[in-house]
């Protein structure tokens, strides 16, 4: 089972891949099978963070450097569709504070040292987690990322609600030029798309949802805390 190693700018992401099994209730149909081919991808590095997948959980840590808030990295499997990805943000020692910030992407591409992508990634700004902001990143640009827009999902978290308690689901694909995003309680019935309780639609610049693979996102993590992802899936 291969394992890949992504170095920008002297610093490097280890990738420790043992096995992850793909299942995905919520996601329909059944997705497809995954290779166990792993690849983090550094949008932006300030500090190093290692990826690891056991029994089935996707973790990304900042393993106790001084630095890493500025870090945003994607993981994707290879052989993944470019235009949907799921997956279950799960509970992690100390919870879902500060600006620990999960998120999904999709189109994922590398190319000459430089990935790109689209995702959607749960809003952290003033700590506003009930918003969802899809960026297109750029590791090749700077600033790395550029707003296209927002979602929310009121019938799960609305602003003067309590944070809901961890596990969330989270799923978006595009169509078109397109994205649709809905995020929901993991464990609870799935959200038609569309449903403006739990989810909505970007309208994406022309080019940009072509090609790639998907996976998690995860950035801005503290030293040594981490986020879990599971039940990654594929429609």
């Amino acid at each position: 089972m291969p394992i890949q190693r992504n170095r920008r700018r002297g610093a490097s992401l280890a990738l420790v891949v043992s096995v992850l099994v793909v299942v995905s209730s919520a996601c329909a149909p059944v997705p497809r099978p995954g290779s166990g081919n792993f690849t983090a991808r550094v949008i932006s590095n300030d500090g190093a963070y290692t990826v690891g997948v056991s029994r089935g959980v996707l973790t990304v840590r900042n393993g106790g450097s001084r630095r890493g808030a500025d870090t945003r990295i994607i993981v994707t499997e290879a052989g993944s569709p470019g235009n949907s990805v799921c997956a279950t943000i799960k509970p992690m020692p100390g919870g879902l504070t500060a600006y620990a910030q999960p998120g999904v992407a999709l189109h994922v591409r590398t190319a000459g040292g430089r990935t790109t992508a689209i995702t959607l990634t749960n809003n952290v700004l003033w700590g506003a987690r009930w918003n969802w902001n899809v960026h297109y990143m750029d590791s090749g640009r700077r600033p790395t990322y550029a707003l296209l827009g927002s979602i929310s999902a009121p019938g799960f978290y609305r602003q003067s609600m309590r944070m809901p308690a961890l596990p969330w689901r989270v799923c978006a694909r595009t169509i078109g030029n397109s994205l649709q995003g809905k995020i929901w309680k993991s464990g609870t019935r799935e959200p038609a798309w569309g449903d403006p309780n739990f989810g909505g639609s970007v309208t994406l610049p022309r080019g940009l949802a072509t090609g790639g693979e998907s996976g998690v996102f995860a950035g801005h993590l503290s030293p040594g805390q981490q986020l879990n992802f599971g039940e990654i899936g594929h429609y």
